[in-house]
């Protein structure tokens, strides 16, 4: 068995014996993992007097999908070939060698011939025969369990052909379970599954077949789990899925609850900067981010937002212009395979052990040390991957990466949280950027209307020619409630000479601002949003989804003004001042269905 199996299964085994109550969390995280002969005696002398042969053979068997020997279900024990001796049966006791050097389970033998045969294997475990009415009900749950993989593969397969990027798996009390879709950014209820809709499948049978896919131990439910594991998506292709699950409280017990989301097959694919139908300014500046040949380019914006889809598409935009030029990333998880690109996956948490050692901080020191033009880091999570990042920016590598704030200014106090000086920012920033997903107005059953009219709470009216429109939330054969598709809302700032000064000079986020909106060449995100809106793509409702009630809700007062690009509270009144420049930006493509 490969050293790094044995780890993993060796650290379920541990899990299991917690679950149980034999060890202690402090065991379980400190110990090592033996050689693979010297694995049973440790965890006998581990689990003491707590431990029962029964049990460790139940932990054992778990972690290699192994079946403990029932009469009951099995019948009488077969005759195997001498040679095939990984696990042997003898009046009505079961002698299970160490799966850790056996992991194959072959044959029972006849007591008869045990008796001519020595045991061999290190560790032999003597364990007793389960109970009749136990084997039964082990009998039951395995048919159940069969049925229980049909229904957990089919509620991922319908998620992964509706496109959704999304699914969970909520219990709602009594007996039922709410399937959830999340499709355009907004989540549906799809689905409502009671118990008795499968005779005798329990909702333990269900989390049982999730666990098991993400190679977690089953049965124990009141943890906190995040994980992944694979389907086949369209054509067959493997799509990756993400697992979190935790235990919500529900009719006076912890129940676990399921959120997947969908990553790779389940994503769009772009190759080219003009896929991802910008407006044309945003398109000139991404442009640019491709020509960066040092220095640091960051992109923000909450999960889901399309960071991934973003700078995948200017990775090969930048191999396809610059095919000579080494790429590197690394990235938790690989979303999809790049062509021409080197991709490693890291992990973190529980998982890095399993990866030796490797993180984000000593993945860029290394790459550092090879030819490397240009370097991805997923995401910027602590001030040590930051600062490595830093520095790869400043020694002459290309650096993209990722950062959760706010909008792209937000990126200067977080790195300066970081430990990053306000200095090197100043130097070694080339770009910020920020996006969101809104929601795309179905064309075919929306309509055009005048603002003025149609949206009389606002507390100065658009132009009365202006026009925009609005969904019709019964939706039709061509949308799901008057929306599909989404499209981007984005900032991308470069850093100009006025920036870095006032960054230098340690300026506020509110100063950088008011630097930016003198300019006409930038559009924060309210104002590239309000562009979306002018143009029909998009409804004024729907960007209020996305930046809060001040956009669009009746009952307050919103503001639209000729002199201010910012929404900012006034004194006097529970009311928002918005304006957008005006501009002649225009999308390059209107995004049709998919």
């Amino acid at each position: 068995m490969k050293q790094q199996q044995r780890i993993h299964k060796f650290r379920q085994v541990l899990e299991y014996l917690h679950q149980t109550g034999v060890l202690e969390q402090a065991t379980v995280n400190h110990i090592g993992c033996p050689e693979a002969d010297k694995i049973v005696d440790r965890l006998i002398q581990l689990g003491g007097e707590k431990l029962s042969p029964e049990l460790l053979a139940e932990a054992l068997a778990e972690a290699f999908d192994l079946e403990i020997y029932s009469s009951e279900r099995h019948g009488t024990p077969l005759c195997k070939d001498e040679a095939e001796k990984d696990w042997l049966y003898a009046k009505h006791k079961l002698f299970l060698t160490n799966p850790f050097v056996s992991p194959a389970v072959r044959g029972l033998l006849n007591s008869e011939v045990l008796a001519k045969m020595p045991l061999k294997g290190y560790g032999v475990l003597q364990v007793a025969e389960q109970s009749g009415a136990r084997n039964a009900k082990q009998y039951k749950e395995n048919a159940h369990g069969v049925a229980a993989e049909k229904i957990v593969m089919k509620w991922l397969t319908d998620a992964v052909h509706a496109g959704a990027s999304d699914l969970q798996i909520i219990p709602i009390g009594g007996n039922s379970v709410l399937i959830k879709q999340r499709i355009d950014g907004k989540l549906h209820p799809i689905h409502e599954w009671t118990y008795k809709d499968d005779e005798g499948v329990s909702y333990k049978h269900l989390c049982n077949v999730i666990l098991n896919e993400c190679k977690q131990v089953t049965g124990t439910f009141n943890r906190l789990i995040d994980s992944h594991f694979k389907i086949a998506g369209e054509d067959n292709a493997k799509s990756e899925v993400r697992v979190s699950m935790r235990p919500i409280f529900i009719d006076g017990a912890n129940k676990p609850a399921f959120f997947l989301r969908f990553l790779g097959s389940g994503h769009v694919r772009t190759t080219k900067i003009a896929d991802l139908k910008v407006l044309e300014n945003t398109a000139r500046l991404l442009q640019s981010i491709t020509m960066m040949t040092d220095g640091l380019c960051v992109f923000t914006g909450p999960t889901g937002a399309g960071k991934t889809t973003t700078i995948y598409t200017i990775l090969n935009e930048i191999h396809r212009r610059y095919p000579y030029k080494s790429i590197q990333t690394l990235e938790d998880p690989v979303e999809q395979n790049l062509q021409g690109i080197e991709q490693t996956q890291i992990s973190n948490g529980e998982d890095r052990a399993h990866n030796n050692g490797l993180d984000f901080e000593s993945g860029i020191r290394s790459m550092m040390r090879t030819d490397v033009d240009l370097i991805l880091v997923g995401e910027i999570r602590d001030s040590r991957t930051a600062k490595q990042a830093m520095r790869a920016g400043l020694t002459g590598h290309g650096v993209l990466t990722t950062l959760h704030t706010v909008d792209a200014l937000g990126v200067i106090d977080r790195l300066a949280d970081l430990g990053i000086e306000k200095t090197q920012l100043a130097s070694w920033l080339r770009f910020i950027s920020a996006q969101r997903l809104v929601a795309k107005v179905c064309r075919h059953c929306s309509q055009e209307v005048e603002a003025s009219s149609y949206y009389k709470h606002l507390k100065h009216q658009l132009d009365v020619a202006q026009k925009v429109r609005v969904a019709n939330l019964d939706g039709c054969a061509y949308c799901r409630g008057g929306y599909h598709g989404r499209c981007l809302i984005m900032e991308v700032i470069p850093m100009d000479s006025t920036l870095r000064k006032l960054i230098n000079d340690g300026a506020s986020t509110y100063e950088l601002r008011a630097h930016l909106k003198q300019d006409d060449n930038y559009l924060l995100l309210e104002d590239y949003a309000l562009q979306l809106w002018l143009q029909g793509v998009t409804t004024l409702e729907a960007l209020a989804d996305i930046f809060g009630y001040a956009w669009g809700v009746p009952k307050h007062s919103l503001t639209l003004s000729d002199t201010d690009n910012h929404f900012s509270r006034t004194a006097d009144t529970d009311s928002y001042c918005l304006s957008a420049r005006q501009s002649n930006n225009q999308l390059s493509h209107y995004g049709e269905r998919k």
